[in-house]
């Protein structure tokens, strides 16, 4: 049996895994492009007077690295901040040294929402034209993962789905030519239409009976 070691070795052993392996990559594509930091670079200095001043703050190589991590692994900024001073892997490919201090959860988020969506816009198609002349993709079709934003709808219930769609319905036939008439329709649970007489498409009434 062997006895546990008092003294964990302070040499870093590298990690044989297909993550550390794919981190690689990116950094081999991010070192034979040096203009994306130097894009991201000139977003951090929107409104500093002079960079030159203050405490040493991220670099636009370090925080473009950092927002890699947080989108391919899904994790929040305080997700990013733990991990990132967790993992030598993860140190290592932003650039910060064993013994460095990584950015906290509040500077991450700073500085990674200043990067601008037309920087990213134009990362990419720096990137897709990267891919195209290494022959790696194409680049004629995109696929894009969305997220479920929130947002002032009703929730889709059957009987307001058959709401929406006779009000649909009727906002197309009044804007149709008149026909000679419309005849009426009735169910069990009552009349959907109530007209007083014979009804045309310009004056049919709104729906009734079913909101």
């Amino acid at each position: 049996m062997r006895c546990q070691s008092q003294q964990l070795p302070l040499n870093y052993q590298p990690v044989n895994h297909e993550h550390v392996k794919e981190l690689a990559g990116i950094d081999d594509i991010l070192r034979r492009h040096p203009h994306i930091k130097e894009l991201v670079e000139q977003d951090l200095l929107v409104g500093v007077s002079d960079p030159a001043t203050g405490a040493p703050g991220m670099n636009g190589d370090q925080v473009f690295r950092a927002l890699i991590i947080k989108q391919m692994n899904g994790f929040s900024y305080a997700g990013l901040a733990f991990h990132l001073a967790d993992s030598v892997s993860y140190r290592t490919f932003c650039g910060y040294g064993a013994f460095d201090q990584v950015p906290s959860r509040s500077t991450l988020a700073k500085n990674i929402k200043r990067v601008r969506q037309e920087t990213l816009e134009a990362v990419n198609r720096m990137l897709v034209d990267f891919a195209r002349e290494e022959k790696i993709e194409r680049g004629r079709k995109v696929r894009v993962d969305s997220t479920v934003v929130e947002t002032h709808i009703h929730e889709p219930t059957d009987s307001s789905l058959l709401c929406d769609g006779v009000q649909v319905l009727t906002r197309l036939m009044r804007r149709g030519s008149p026909s000679p008439s419309v005849t009426t329709a009735s169910g069990p649970s009552g009349a959907i239409w109530a007209p007083t007489g014979p009804t045309t498409v310009a004056n049919a009434p709104e729906p009734i009976g079913i909101c």
